[in-house]
């Protein structure tokens, strides 16, 4: 367990099986999982296939967060209240326009430091940014490119203005940054999005 970060995965393929005190959940393609800090947990494959999941650490991963438990019925019981959350496509809202399809898996109701959506765009997603929430996007199929307003951070060197994107590519998009991408394939360009904190209306603000 991480005692810093929330730990959120999205299953590619393969089928597995999260534990914790209070759940038992058995997951497949296209699940989501979040793992609250200081929530011990064990996942395990289900199967003869490779269970395949893209995972993020709200926030980052720090090695000194980390307990790791040896004795398993230990590290449940130290936490009770310990519950992990799984969400599926079946059960997300979809929304649907002109060239774009999303299915929001949750909301900050359900969890308020991430939330999670799926995304098929078809031409230009718009410009827009979040004045609260850090956007990480996963690339499960496809080729795009990224517009990023130019910007010196904190730390490290400047954000690239644009830059291309392609299937497994993770970009960070950091909160009240412009950004916009769009769809340079033949077909859909399919993305996860997280949001962190889970997504407020009144926070995203449209550019263009």
């Amino acid at each position: 367990m991480s005692t810093r970060s929330d730990r959120v995965y999205y299953v590619l393929s393969g089928k597995g099986e999260f534990k914790s005190q209070r759940s038992n959940l058995k997951v497949g393609k296209s699940d989501v999982v979040i793992v609250p800090k200081n929530t011990p947990y064990d996942y395990m494959r289900i199967g003869s296939d490779k269970l395949k999941m893209f995972m993020i650490h709200a926030p980052a991963f720090d090695e000194k967060s980390v307990v790791d438990f040896s004795d398993q019925q230990a590290a449940f019981s130290c936490q009770p209240d310990a519950e992990i959350l799984k969400f599926t496509l079946r059960g997300a809202k979809m929304l649907e326009r002109a060239g774009r399809k999303g299915w929001i898996y949750n909301t900050k109701d359900d969890f308020e430091n991430a939330n999670v959506v799926y995304l098929e765009m078809k031409y230009r997603h718009g410009k827009v940014k979040d004045l609260k929430s850090d956007r990480i996007y996963y690339i499960v199929e496809g080729k795009g490119e990224f517009k990023i307003q130019n910007s010196q951070p904190k730390a490290g060197p400047p954000m690239a203005e644009k830059f291309k994107i392609k299937e497994t590519d993770v970009v960070i998009v950091p909160k009240d940054t412009p950004y916009d991408f769009e769809n340079k394939g033949k077909s859909y360009l399919k993305l996860v999005l997280i949001n962190c904190p889970a997504f407020e209306r009144e926070s995203s603000v449209k550019l263009e």
